[in-house]
């Protein structure tokens, strides 16, 4: 089976960068629950 490749920018997304990681999930943090921290 046959897969499409990878893309870095799309119509409703990008990837990000490493640099941008660390941003990303402090966001991320405010919305998971104490116990996933």
């Amino acid at each position: 089976m046959e897969y499409p490749e990878p893309v870095e920018r799309g119509k409703n997304f990008r990837l990000l960068t490493n640099a941008e990681l660390p941003e990303l999930l402090e966001f991320l943090a405010g919305y998971l629950p104490e116990s996933l921290k």
